[in-house]
């Protein structure tokens, strides 16, 4: 390279590597749980020096929370007297490139809308004394 005094500047070869993008391969999916119980949601990804920083919403909230930093996967509940749960996941790598996964959403069989359920097909079917006695489930 030649400035206008006629000055050369010489500088040696740089060779960039680029990052391979992430990419989801599989997303978490949604999950129906019995009241206390947990599960696990995960995603797949292709990438390199990855972080996985999750995200959680608890019934009405107006927003996520975050939650922590793992891997992968990330351990699901419903906390007591909730009856649903959002949770998403941002995954990073050290180049700074990122990319979210769907919000998934957790829910919590309630009993009694079970047994509001069983109410209805009982309605829907004459449940009395003159009817089927008993619901196989």
């Amino acid at each position: 390279m030649t400035d206008a005094q006629g000055k050369t500047l010489k500088s040696d070869t740089v060779t960039l590597e680029m990052a391979a993008p992430i990419k989801i391969k599989k997303q978490p999916q949604n999950v129906m749980l019995n009241v206390s119980e947990s599960a696990e949601i995960s995603v797949e990804v292709t990438g390199e020096d990855l972080s996985y920083d999750w995200y959680r919403k608890i019934g009405d909230e107006s927003g996520f929370t975050y939650i922590y930093n793992s891997k992968a996967t990330c351990s699901v509940y419903v906390p007591k007297g909730e009856k649903i749960c959002q949770y998403y996941c941002v995954i990073s790598d050290n180049y700074g490139q990122n990319v979210k996964t769907n919000v998934v959403t957790v829910k919590s069989v309630v009993f009694a809308e079970i047994a509001e359920g069983i109410n209805y097909i009982k309605s829907l079917v004459g449940y009395g004394k003159n009817s089927v006695s008993t619901l196989c489930f």
